[in-house]
């Protein structure tokens, strides 16, 4: 029997998977998965739920990022004292709260701010597909 190279050992696993993939969530879970892993490139051994673990441990990092950024744009530029500041940061946990119970979304958020005040903001639609697509998924 003829040796079977590393590359094509991989392509067998890939299949496997994508067979394992197919028939447990369907030919569309097929396809996202094919998306997410493309964007993402998270690697196949990872499993869908803990590479959502980690994206949602990312998200959280960027939202305790941009909290503390905003915080400090507020008190430097506009003078806000602690009282202010604490009022900005527990509104501004509840609406992350909100995203991540799905009573809000990006989506929304980002339509609101654009009809209320003009504000738009320069997000991927893929970002607001997936994280609509995790939220259905939960």
């Amino acid at each position: 029997m003829a040796k079977v190279s590393k590359e094509e050992m991989a392509r067998i696993q890939g299949l496997q998977r994508g067979l394992e993939i197919a028939e447990a969530r369907g030919i569309e879970g097929l396809r996202e998965e094919v998306r997410l892993r493309s964007a993402t490139k998270f690697p196949i051994k990872c499993d869908m739920k803990d590479v959502q673990e980690a994206l949602e441990e990312i998200q959280d990092n960027i939202l305790s990022t941009v909290l503390l950024m905003s915080v400090l744009v507020l008190r430097e530029e506009f003078q806000f004292g602690k009282q202010r500041i604490e009022r900005f940061s527990d509104k501004f946990k509840a609406n992350t709260e909100q995203l991540h119970t799905g009573d809000l979304t990006w989506r929304d958020t980002l339509e609101a701010m654009e009809q209320e005040t003009g504000f738009t903001c320069d997000i991927d639609d893929y970002f607001l597909r997936m994280h609509e697509k995790a939220k259905e998924n939960k």
